[in-house]
């Protein structure tokens, strides 16, 4: 069907009338097409259907109200998510599961659940806070459930990627910004068993110097010998 139907002028009879009318169609139509250079009337009226035709030489988009190009797409992409994940051993009538540490933006598809690794999908469970979500069905317990979440922490735009700035990780355990304390230390022997070894006087700085070498001592008053002075020798 056409879009334009113009009416046709058959004799001199009222030409300048038909002449007309087929103009103010023709300019209505017009008023009616997107214009290239802008001219107003110029906006959309209804979905544009481009058949699986491209759209090309789109600038970088700078609103959210610009659609957003292929390559401003790959350059978000070339970035670090950090997929994070967080698993339970379910309890007997248990639906509800909180986040420890991982965070989701409901309703983005950012969380993947899994129950005795068999992936859930909504309406199976809601999402009902960035760090909750609700199971349709209460598990008999002993079930594994494991959540899964993406975040896109920054654009890596550093010459050597393996080199990347504390302020932008997540998560970072406090002792892997310190040296940890003994406590924190694990695989730590539970007794430390003495072998023999030697050491230099000076590095003898407490206890007795006698018990670790026999000598001659000098010193300004008498000494009061113990059991184990037994073949020293000493000058005061």
């Amino acid at each position: 069907m056409a879009k334009v139907t113009l009416p046709h002028i058959q004799s001199g009879y009222l030409s300048a009338e038909k002449l007309n009318e087929a103009l103010d169609t023709i300019e209505a139509a017009f008023n009616n097409t997107l214009s290239r250079d802008g001219s107003i009337p110029n906006s959309m009226e209804a979905t544009l259907d481009m058949n699986s035709n491209r759209i090309i030489n789109l600038p970088v988009p700078n609103s959210d109200h610009e659609p957003l190009t292929y390559g401003a797409a790959k350059a978000m992409a070339e970035g670090w998510v950090v997929q994070k994940v967080e698993q339970w051993t379910a309890t007997a009538g248990q639906t509800e599961f909180v986040l420890t540490y991982a965070r989701y933006e409901p309703g983005t598809n950012n969380l993947a659940v899994f129950v005795n690794g068999i992936r859930l999908f909504p309406p199976d469970f809601t999402e009902d806070s960035p760090t909750k979500f609700t199971l349709a069905s209460a598990l008999a317990g002993g079930e594994k459930v494991v959540a899964v979440t993406n975040d896109f922490v920054a654009t890596l735009d550093v010459p050597n990627p393996t080199s990347v700035p504390w302020n932008i990780l997540t998560g970072v355990p406090v002792y892997a910004t310190r040296w940890p304390t003994f406590d924190e230390v694990t695989g730590k022997p539970s007794t430390y068993t003495p072998a023999t070894h030697t050491h230099s006087a000076d590095q003898i700085t407490s206890g007795r110097l006698a018990d670790a070498r026999r000598g001659v001592y000098v010193q300004s008053s008498a000494p009061s010998l113990g059991a184990g002075d037994a073949g020293a020798l000493w000058f005061w």
